[in-house]
C-alpha cells in the first residue's frame, strides 16, 4: 500500500528547507565525528612526556591561589582534577604544536627534571572539535558545573591581564607551566633550563610573557 501526502505549497518550501538543512548537517557533523574519531598521532615518546609532565605540573600548582579557587576542596580532590585537566591540555598541545613543549630527562633516564611551554602568541588555538577529541568536554561531568565555569572565568582574564601587558608587542613568546622535579629542585636545574628559552628569544629579537601567582617566584625571576 502507498501514502501520498500533498504539502500546501508555502509548507512544501519550509520542508524542503529543513531538509536541506539537515542534509548538510549531517554532512557537517560526519566530518566533525570522523576528524574527532581519528587517532591521535603523537610524536614520539609524546606518551611518556605527556604522563610526567601533567603528574609534575598538578603537583607543582597544587596550592597555587588561582587552582585552590578553581578547584574547591580538599587536596585529594584538587590533585586529581588538576592532573586530569593537565593531561588533557599537554595531549592538545603536543599534538598541535610540539615543538612548543621542551623538557629535559636526567642523563641516561627517561625521568624528566625540567619541563615548560614556550609557544608565540596566537600560534595555537583550543577549539570546541579539539575540546571534544581530546576529552576536555569531561570536565564538568567530572568536576562540576561550578569549577568549569570558574576555569573559564580564571582563563578569560589571565588573556586579557596578557593582552593589555602585551598591548605595544604584536609578536611575543609565552612561557608557562614551568616546573621542576622535587629532587632535582634548588640545584640551578630551572635557570639552565630557561636559558634556552633566552636564547630563543634572543635569537627572534622578541619578548617572551610570564605570569606567575607566587612572590618567591618573582625573585627567582628577577635574577635571570
Amino acid at each position: 500500500m502507498w501514502l501520498f501526502l500533498r504539502f500546501p505549497e508555502n509548507h512544501t518550501k519550509r520542508l524542503k528547507d529543513i531538509m536541506a538543512g539537515l542534509f548538510f548537517g549531517s554532512i557537517i557533523g560526519f566530518s566533525l565525528l570522523e576528524d574527532v574519531l581519528k587517532k591521535s598521532q603523537l610524536p614520539e615518546g609524546g606518551e611518556e612526556i605527556i604522563k610526567q609532565a601533567s603528574a609534575m605540573i598538578a603537583e607543582s600548582f597544587l596550592n597555587y591561589p588561582s587552582y585552590t579557587e578553581i578547584f574547591r576542596g580538599d587536596e585529594k580532590f584538587r590533585a586529581v582534577h588538576m592532573a586530569f585537566l593537565m593531561e588533557r591540555n599537554l595531549a592538545w598541545l603536543c599534538n598541535e604544536s610540539p615543538s612548543s613543549m621542551y623538557s629535559f630527562t636526567k642523563p641516561g633516564t627517561n625521568e624528566i627534571e625540567c619541563f615548560y611551554m614556550l609557544s608565540y602568541n596566537n600560534s595555537v588555538h583550543l577549539t570546541f572539535k579539539d575540546k571534544v577529541k581530546y576529552g576536555l568536554w569531561q570536565m564538568p561531568l567530572r568536576s562540576g558545573f561550578d569549577t568549569m565555569g570558574r576555569l573559564l572565568n580564571c582563563a578569560d582574564y589571565m588573556m586579557k591581564l596578557e593582552l593589555e601587558v602585551m598591548r605595544d608587542y604584536p609578536v611575543y613568546l609565552v612561557l608557562q607551566r614551568l616546573v621542576v622535579a622535587s629532587g632535582s629542585r634548588r640545584k640551578g636545574m630551572g635557570s639552565r633550563c630557561l636559558d634556552v628559552a633566552f636564547n630563543v628569544s634572543d635569537c627572534e629579537q622578541i619578548p617572551i610573557f610570564l605570569v606567575t601567582q607566587l612572590l618567591s617566584n618573582v625573585k627567582f625571576y628577577s635574577r635571570l
